[in-house]
């Protein structure tokens, strides 16, 4: 689907830009140490870190969103305790933080495979550079996840591939060779990093999603400090092929680990995509942007009234956003019929938005088959992306012409 395509499609890009960072980086670290010292590497990135907190410093700030109601966030503890029981995100989540893992063991191994294969200082930055082709080269080749409803191939062979090229790493004989390995794997991690992200958010609820990227930010953050503990350790007490190994039995571990929690679960997500295009084509979620879309595809619960029966009652508490799939539903208001609608549209949004019971009746003409949206889920979409100022000026005036 659309939203599919564009979710996956922004992932694949942050995993480009990763890879670029990294090919670039070490390839200018190598070239100061060819032609110059450590000091002169160390003054250039400074500068090239302070211009860009600079250049972050300078964009324009976003615009505040103001809120429907009150906004009450989920705390912290209940987040992870949710998170801890969602199986899909829970391993989507390991996933990353092996990845995490196997990046700060990569900052070490590249320092220690050209002490074993007798290279110069240089060679450490030239296998960094390996690293940072072979992710560019994967995260270009994760263009063609995009448009995929099934992620978890992806995210589990290239925890397979990154694990196994690592351990292959132990069996180098040359500069050359050792080369060609790291190109292998940072080519499988650029691919592993971004399916992984891309799975994570497509499987996760939609109020938990900043907790859960959260989550994975610090679990890598955490990884990279253990990985760079990890490879000192081994080495000294094992030597370098078994510290390959180790590493890369920990990845290929992992990947076969979450293949059956990531399948399940993707499976069940995939009844979202056929929502999605419902819910695009309502006014008030209309200008919601594709993550967001396809959280409320999995978020809605499908419904079938029979004719004449009520969708919602007037005067009563509302609880819920129906969105019309099929069939057409007549709205009165005190017994007089003042509307009638049809697919594409969608009923009950003024008793979510405002402290009002419905203002409306809403019956069935024939049989209609809706999707609801719960009121916490449409005003947490409605509230991180606020909906356009012609339709809440509408919906304002439906409340004005009611209270008159």
């Amino acid at each position: 689907t659309p939203d599919a395509r564009s979710i996956t499609r922004a992932h694949v890009l942050l995993g480009w830009l990763d890879g670029a960072a990294t090919l670039v980086g070490p390839a200018a670290t190598a070239v100061c140490l060819l032609f110059a010292d450590f000091t002169v590497a160390f003054i250039a990135f400074a500068a090239i870190s302070g211009g860009a907190s600079l250049m972050a410093f300078l964009l324009p700030p976003g615009g505040e969103v103001e809120l429907l109601e009150d906004d009450v966030p989920l705390k912290l503890g209940g987040a992870l305790r949710q998170i801890a029981k969602a199986r899909g995100p829970r391993a989507a989540l390991l996933l990353l933080t092996a990845q995490g893992l196997l990046i700060g063991c990569l900052d070490l191994l590249v320092v220690v495979i050209p002490n074993r294969l007798h290279g110069g200082v240089a060679s450490a930055g030239w296998y960094g550079t390996a690293l940072g082709a072979g992710a560019m080269i994967g995260g270009t080749a994760s263009v063609v996840l995009i448009g995929r409803r099934r992620l978890w191939p992806a995210a589990v062979v290239s925890s397979v591939v990154a694990g196994g090229t690592v351990a292959a790493l132990c069996a180098t004989t040359s500069s050359i060779a050792a080369g060609a390995v790291f190109v292998a794997i940072g080519a499988a991690t650029a691919v592993m990093l971004v399916a992984a992200r891309a799975t994570l958010q497509r499987l996760t609820e939609l109020r938990l999603v900043s907790h859960v990227f959260a989550a994975a930010e610090a679990a890598e953050s955490a990884m990279l400090l253990a990985g760079a503990v990890l490879v000192p350790v081994l080495v000294s007490a094992a030597g370098v092929n078994v510290t390959c190994l180790v590493v890369g039995g920990i990845l290929v571990a992992v990947g076969i680990a979450v293949a059956h929690p990531i399948v399940v679960s993707e499976q069940a997500a995939l009844g979202a995509f056929e929502k999605v295009t419902a819910l695009r084509e309502v006014a008030a979620l209309a200008h919601l942007g594709a993550a967001m879309l396809e959280s409320l595809g999995r978020a809605a619960r499908p419904h079938t009234f029979a004719p004449g029966s009520a969708l919602m009652t007037q005067g009563e508490p509302g609880d819920l956003y129906q969105v019309i799939v099929s069939g057409q539903v007549d709205i009165t208001q005190n017994g007089a019929l003042i509307n009638r609608q049809g697919p594409g549209t969608g009923v009950g949004e003024i008793a979510l938005l405002f402290p009002t019971p419905r203002t409306a009746t809403v019956t069935a003409a024939d049989e209609v088959n809706t999707l609801s949206l719960d009121r916490d889920t449409f005003l947490l979409a409605l509230t991180q992306q606020p909906p356009p100022t012609s339709w809440t000026a509408l919906v304002q005036s439906r409340v004005a012409a009611t209270a008159t």
